[in-house]
């Protein structure tokens, strides 16, 4: 399922083999109300189960504080586990921030390789 808003494509979501995989799109300047949008639709996606989430943040270009500490609270409701993945220096520099400044209330782990999120994933299936 990929999740459009008026403006822009905002990412795409789909659950495989128990994993809910989350990939942003590339250039994504990431505001509160985008963010609202995507975890909303997750919600809905989920159906009510709580999963472990595969969350590919290298297309965001820029999140503000105020979209991070969302993400980090009610951001991450229904959420049991968390893999970040990235592939830029920004977003690393996001996943770093989120991960010491707002931190998540669940495991959240950030990773450069597919296989290695979907390995620390595994047991919160």
């Amino acid at each position: 399922m990929s999740l459009h808003n008026p403006q822009h494509t905002v990412a795409e979501l789909y659950i495989q083999e128990g994993i809910l995989f989350c990939i942003y799109q590339k250039k994504l300047l990431l505001n509160l109300s985008a963010a609202q949008w995507v975890v909303s639709q997750r919600l809905t996606l989920q159906m009510n189960r709580i999963m472990p989430v595969y969350c590919d943040i290298s297309g965001i270009a820029k999140a503000s504080k105020e979209v991070r500490d969302y993400m980090a609270i009610e951001g991450t409701t229904g959420i049991k586990a968390l893999a970040l993945v990235v592939s830029t220096p920004v977003s690393h520099a996001i996943s770093e921030v989120f991960t010491l400044s707002s931190a998540p209330p669940i495991p959240t782990q950030t990773f450069c390789n597919r296989a290695e999120a979907i390995a620390f994933l595994q047991p919160f299936r």
